[in-house]
């Protein structure tokens, strides 16, 4: 398992409904000022994690379009 934060940033690679981007932060253990994985939530999956925060991944086609 890991654990994931999210976060709105107008670069991310994820979007929600009305289209505000967000950056999922993933991984197996987060150490932050505050303690370990503070402000991270734990799931079995980026996919479950997605579904949780009601957003998903944008396609790379979108993110960095196409050469020509």
């Amino acid at each position: 398992m890991a654990v994931y934060k999210l976060e709105k940033s107008e670069y991310g690679e994820c979007r929600d409904k009305a289209g505000v981007r967000y950056t999922l932060n993933e991984c197996g253990v987060a150490i932050t000022p505050q303690g370990v994985n503070y402000g991270y939530t734990e799931f079995p999956s980026r996919a479950d994690a997605l579904a949780h925060y009601g957003v998903e991944d944008i396609p790379e086609s979108e993110l960095f379009g196409t050469e020509g």
